[in-house]
Parts: structure tokens; C-alpha cells; sequence
């Protein structure tokens, strides 16, 4: 078995000082001066890679907190709901509701506001309007880094479709225990109800 416990030479520490910083052998290679299969070799090694876990694994815990946010703030765009931003006035108009009546999540989704004023109307009738500009952060982008974060982009094969096999189950079970409540309710036993539906 290879020794993880090896110390690292003064080439190793400082390619896994440059590595640690954005995970890239190529530039890690350029950084200082050898081939990018010599740092591929050197990010093999067993003790170099021991001590590259090592420092991942000290840098999630000390990150924590950071990552609960992250997951947080993007778990906000993510699912954020246009309908919280406005409320409906008297005639049916959309209004848009007061910063302090929005709650912390729909606030967060928005990425700026704008201010233009105008008049309008022509002569005596002439009045001043407000014209206002919202500007969403992108659900799909929030969505797609929460995804990865969370790891949800590396199902394994086939998982897609057993997730979704196993949901027409749940909800055939459920239909049917639906059904023998209503029998149950008006009297008729299972066996009878016509609309009886057999689980595979």
C-alpha cells in the first residue's frame, strides 16, 4: 500500500498550495514551470492527494456557515414567486407592493429597481407619473448552481426514471386508498367498489 503519510516536498507543497486555490492542474502547471502531465503525476501521488482531501474536507468545515447561506440565498432565487412583488388595486390594477411588506425571500429576488419620472397628460391636465422597472435575478441560472451545489446534477444512471416510476406508485396508491375511504364511508366493502383499481 502506497504511504499517504509521506511528507510533502517542497515541489508538492507548492502545487498543492496553487491546486487548492480553483482545482487546476493545467494552470497549477504554468504557475510553476513543469508539464501539465507532471502536475497530473504529482496530484496522483498518493500522500499529495491525501493532503489535498485533507485540506478540502478543513476548508468545507471552516465554511460551513458560508455554504448554509449560499444554499440559502439561492434556494430563495431559485423559488421565488412574482406574484409576492404585486398586490391587486381597486379596479384591478397591479400594484407593486411596499418593500416592507415583502417578505425577506421575495425582496431577495429582486435585483434592482428603477425610478423614471414623466408627465403626463397634455396642457392644464398634465400630470406627473411614475414609472417604475423591476429586474428579477435568473431562476434557471439559481436553479442550475443550486442543482450543482447540491450535487443534484450527478444522479446515477437510471435515477430519473425510478424517481419517477416510484411516484406514479405513490399516487396509484393513494387513489386507491381513496377509494376504500369512500367505500368504507357509504357502506360498501372493498371487494364490491366497482372502480376498484388493482396495484401492480
Amino acid at each position: 500500500m502506497a504511504d499517504q503519510t509521506k511528507q510533502l516536498s517542497d515541489r508538492e507543497r507548492r502545487f498543492v498550495d496553487e491546486y487548492l486555490s480553483d482545482l487546476n492542474c493545467s494552470r497549477v502547471a504554468r504557475e510553476i514551470g513543469i508539464t501539465p502531465q507532471a502536475a497530473q503525476q504529482i496530484r496522483r501521488r498518493p500522500h499529495v492527494r491525501a493532503e489535498i482531501e485533507k485540506a478540502i474536507k478543513e476548508r468545507r468545515q471552516e465554511n460551513k456557515p458560508l455554504i448554509r447561506r449560499t444554499i440559502e440565498e439561492l434556494t430563495r432565487l431559485a423559488f421565488s414567486d412574482i406574484r409576492k412583488v404585486f398586490s391587486q388595486g381597486p379596479e384591478g390594477e397591479l400594484l407593486l407592493r411596499p418593500l416592507e411588506e415583502m417578505d425577506d425571500e421575495t425582496a431577495a429576488s429582486i435585483a434592482s429597481i428603477s425610478q423614471r419620472e414623466f408627465a403626463g397628460g397634455d396642457g392644464e391636465t398634465a400630470q406627473k407619473a411614475v414609472s417604475l422597472t423591476l429586474k428579477f435575478y435568473n431562476k434557471n441560472t439559481a436553479l442550475a448552481q443550486l442543482t450543482k451545489l447540491l450535487g443534484l446534477d450527478k444522479l446515477p444512471e437510471g435515477a430519473t426514471e425510478l424517481a419517477e416510476e416510484l411516484a406514479r406508485a405513490g399516487e396509484q396508491v393513494a387513489r386507491r386508498l381513496a377509494q376504500l375511504r369512500s367505500s368504507r364511508a357509504g357502506g360498501v366493502s372493498p371487494g364490491d367498489d366497482p372502480g376498484g383499481e388493482a396495484l401492480a
